[in-house]
Parts: C-alpha cells; structure tokens; sequence
C-alpha cells in the first residue's frame, strides 16, 4: 500500500501549531519500527490539504494513518520527523509550539522569537520524498454500523492467531453478517451487518485489530479498498470526514475456510450443560495457575458431572472447585486447557450460558444468555 510521496514545491516548512494537540495527532499514528527506519517517522505536510493544515501520516507494514492540525502557515512545506523524538520534545508543552525547517533539521522552538532562546530542539528527520504515501485507491463505502463493527470485533478478535502457517487464519474474517476467527483450538463468530458484498474476501490481520478498534467511533465510515481494474478489495479503511482523518489496513489476500461447519449444531446433542456464567468464570480462573504443566505450557481442568452440577478439578495439582449447573444428556468428564475456557466464559456475559456439544471430543459450543456471539473451545483428549 504504498507509492511515492505527492510532490510538493521545495520551501523552508514554516507554521505554528498548539502543542497539545500535535501530541495528540502523533499518539493516535501507527508508526513502527516494523517498517524500517522510515516506519520511525512522520510525514508532516502543511499546507498540503489546506491553506490552515498540517498533516500527518505514519506507516508500518500493514497499516497508514492520516491525522490533522489546525495551525498557522508561514511557508508551506513537508518533512519526515522521527516520532518519538518529536513526542519527547513536545512533552508537557502548553500553547503553540513553532516547526520550522533548517538545514535538513525539522527544529521545534516557542512560538515567539524570545522563547526560542531557551527551548529550541532539532529533531532528526529525512527527506519527504523517502516516506511510501498510502497509495491512491477506490474507496468503496459499506452500509456498517462502526459501534456494531467495534463490538463484533471486540468479540471475537482472541480467537485470531497472529503467527499461523495458513495466512488467512492470521486474521478477522468478515462477510455480509458475521465476524469469524480461529486459531484451531478455539474459535468465535459474532452476527453483524457489515454490508460486504457477496464473494469479497475481507480479513483483518492480527496485528491491525487493535487500531481497527480504536478508530470505529459514532461518526466514523468503513470503507472497502480496491486498485483500480481489479476485483478483489485489498484494504479496508476507517474515517472520520469531519475531523479529517483516516487509518487504511491492508487485508490478508487468500480464501477463508468454511467455518460453518465447526459452529454448526451437532445432529444429535449429546448434552447441554446451563450454568452461572461468572461462577464459572471464577472457578476457572482460580483453577487455572494450578492446572499449568511447564512441559507442555499447556493448563488442563477436567471437568466431569457431579451430583449438584459440575466438579472441576486442575490436572497438575490437587485443587477442585464445584459449580451449580443443570446437565442434560450424557455428559460425563471432559478436559479443557483453562486459558481457553476463560476466554470463552469471558465473552458470555454475567448472566446464565450453555455449553453444549455431541460428544466429549468434538468442539465445545459456548454462549451467553441474551448474547448473539458464539464461542468454540476444542477439548484434550483424555
């Protein structure tokens, strides 16, 4: 997602700006060590946008984000900033702060002449023209819901692998009304309308999550990313027109598996298993620091029926726990590794849920009362 920088006319970058919110704009970018040298900088342009603003835009490998300033122009002009020295020589600063160009140096002083004399820093920078600007794409807006996207993705995003052999696993799957991720031994949808059409293959990667949700706000738009003459999205972006800003994500290219089929109800349940969601939470939380086997990195509990509801027990040390719970079926004693029964409890609420499945060794169905998110845990086999 990247092209050379918009050429600008070479001038002395000149304005002034009020501190606090350049600092702002800065700790909202998603510059990264990850993308080189380059990836430690900000491209600053004032006066590129308009007459009265200072953009800025930091990369790394899979995400641009493009954020605005108000200030007052003396010479328009661009330069590429280090961000973190540029974010310690704005700390604590109150009022305007002047940017001005020399020497190569992007320099940040007082706002008045006089001030200069006792706070003057020259922040290591580069020319504008090595910064990769996000390329030119067609922006293709989608009917979501940004509070319903936010909180799809909130649901499911622990379940998506940041490191998995197959790509497209690295990541959350979205289609016309729902949002999926699997790591193999656990995974979650969430209904949602996202407005995706048919045949559009959109996964987030795993490491964008994070500043995806971030920028889904009430005022913000999705938008799908495509170059032009081909089909395929190749990056989603979320803006907010009225205040000017923007973050692109590149998608993971490749086809989804069919995930319909690990969440689908079992033809014949084998047990259906209803009990206090936070009760259960607790156990396990107290259990699982106890069940974990340093060989294998992994926290087994086994969890078998007992006569008022549930026994759960660590494998590694002797520690038990008991939850009231209704048990219907034939359900006798399962093993899950802890961490992810905790997950999986954490996203069904306070209220009542079930657990169900066909049998102690296929994938174990979870969902709170009330909710419309599912969540998938795959058993040990005992």
């Amino acid at each position: 997602m990247s092209a050379t920088a918009e050429t600008m006319t070479e001038t002395s970058l000149e304005l002034t700006v009020d501190a606090a919110q350049l600092r702002e704009a800065l700790s909202r970018g998603v510059s990264s060590k990850k993308a080189g040298d380059i990836g430690e900088h900000a491209l600053l342009r004032a006066g590129a946008i308009g007459a009265d603003t200072l953009d800025i835009t930091t990369i790394d490998p899979l995400m641009a984000r493009r954020d605005t300033v108000r200030g007052t122009i003396t010479a328009p002009g661009e330069i590429c900033a280090h961000v973190a020295e540029l974010q310690t020589a704005l700390r604590g600063w109150e009022g305007e702060v002047r940017l001005s160009v020399e020497k190569g140096w992007l320099v940040v002083g007082a706002a008045d002449g006089a001030g200069k004399r006792w706070r003057r820093f020259e922040i290591a920078s580069l020319p504008a023209d090595q910064f990769p600007y996000p390329e030119d794409l067609f922006s293709e807006g989608l009917e979501a819901d940004p509070i319903a996207a936010k909180e799809a993705l909130a649901a499911v995003s622990y379940a998506a692998p940041a490191d998995d052999g197959r790509a497209v696993f690295n990541g959350v799957y979205l289609e016309a009304s729902v949002a999926v991720a699997t790591n193999g031994t656990q995974g979650a949808n969430c209904p949602v309308s996202t407005g995706i059409a048919e045949g559009d293959e959109v996964i987030i990667p795993h490491d964008a999550l994070k500043a995806v949700r971030a920028a889904l706000g009430e005022k913000t738009e999705i938008a799908l990313l495509r170059r032009k003459r081909e089909d395929k999205p190749v990056g989603l972006e979320v803006a907010d027109t009225a205040e000017d800003w923007w973050l692109r994500v590149r998608l993971v290219m490749g086809t989804y598996p069919d995930w319909r089929r690990a969440f689908a109800p079992a033809d014949e349940p084998g047990y259906k298993l209803t009990f206090d969601a936070g009760a259960m939470r607790a156990a396990v939380a107290r259990l699982t620091p106890f069940a974990f086997r340093q060989e294998t990195k992994a926290s087994p509990i086994t969890i078998s029926k007992a006569e008022d509801g549930l026994q759960l027990a660590a494998a590694a040390r002797s520690a038990t726990e008991r939850v009231s719970a209704t048990v219907e079926g034939e359900f006798e004693e399962i093993s899950i590794d802890g961490r992810w029964l905790a997950q999986a409890l954490e996203h069904c609420g306070d209220g009542q849920a079930v657990w169900q499945s066909g049998s102690t060794g296929a994938p174990q169905l979870f969902q709170g009362d009330g909710r419309t998110d599912r969540h998938i845990v795959t058993p040990f086999r005992i």
